[in-house]
């Protein structure tokens, strides 16, 4: 197994995750238009954070040390010190994580507050007198015929 390997793109993985943070971070008070990109970053880095990991597990899959080591599922202190820094690396980003994920439940409430208040501006614009799609539908109608749907047309 290559220590340096899996070392290395845990380091890049931390980073991604920190930046994944901050993007989540932006998704609690950011503009409503900016939602769809953010939540595009968050999936792409999400993506190459996967990639990632999917090699590290496989740089460990013959060493049933180191991944425990990078799993977290093993007692520190039985570890060599290069799987220590394995460990620790990854106990970094269990703890990123964690705070992600307890940002996460604010964030979908939120965007469903969102959805709720356009879909009432949605019912309530369209509605009533003043209704823009009522407008439509009476259009060509002042005669008594309708415009839209004519019924007089003979069928071929």
């Amino acid at each position: 197994m290559d220590i340096e390997f899996v070392t290395e793109n845990q380091k890049r993985i931390n980073k991604l995750l920190s930046q994944y943070e901050k993007i989540t971070r932006k998704l609690l008070d950011c503009d409503v238009d900016d939602i769809l990109i953010l939540t595009e970053k968050r999936k792409g880095i999400s993506q190459e954070i996967t990639k990632l990991d999917n090699q590290i597990r496989n740089e460990c899959s013959e060493t049933p040390k180191a991944l425990e080591a990078y799993l977290n599922k093993c007692d520190r202190s039985e570890l060599t010190d290069d799987l220590k820094q394995v460990f620790d690396l990854r106990q970094e980003f269990n703890g990123i994580a964690f705070g992600i994920s307890s940002m996460d439940p604010e964030i979908i409430e939120r965007i469903n507050l969102i959805r709720d208040d356009l879909v009432l501006k949605i019912k309530k614009n369209n509605s009533g007198q003043n209704a823009k799609a009522a407008k439509y539908a009476k259009a060509g109608m002042s005669d008594g015929s309708n415009f839209f749907v004519p019924e007089n047309k003979k069928l071929i």
